[in-house]
């Protein structure tokens, strides 16, 4: 088994780890043979319902339909999940053997989305500093703690 741990999420908690490592060995006891396990969470925009991609003339449709009809509405649209640079379990021959992290049985281990960022841009940097700060804030706050 490989495990792989981002430094760019930074708000990952150990309890993602151990819980990524607990699904990929659940896995192999129900013969699931997983090849890889890794950090997931709800996306924040559905390309059923939210996304939408311009043709060859650059009229817009929606990136993805159900069968042969638009979904209508946002809770009537498939879940899908974003892939988020955190966690990952893989077993080691598919480390050894795949071209690409979805080549072989992937699956996803959902965090919820305060964790689900990696630091990509200015912005993205930005964000987390806040998320970090209010966490440490009310941590402190819990512990009567004050801030000097």
């Amino acid at each position: 088994m490989y495990i792989d741990i981002d430094c760019t999420n930074p708000l990952l908690e150990l309890a993602d780890i151990v819980g990524a490592l607990e699904k990929f060995d659940a896995l192999h006891r129900e013969g699931k043979n997983p090849d890889a396990v890794f950090t997931v969470s709800q996306a924040r925009r559905n390309p059923y319902f939210n996304l939408v991609e311009p043709n060859s003339e650059g009229v817009l449709r929606m990136s993805k339909s159900v069968g042969s009809g638009t979904v209508l509405a946002r809770q009537a649209a498939p879940d899908v999940f974003e892939h988020v640079a955190g966690t990952y379990v893989l077993a080691a021959d598919y480390v050894r053997k795949a071209n690409h992290l979805l080549d072989g049985r992937s699956f996803g281990y959902e965090i919820p989305p305060e964790r689900a960022f990696d630091i990509d841009s200015e912005l993205d940097f930005a964000l987390i500093e806040f998320l970090l700060k209010s966490r440490l804030d009310n941590t402190n706050r819990k512990m009567g703690l004050q801030a000097v």
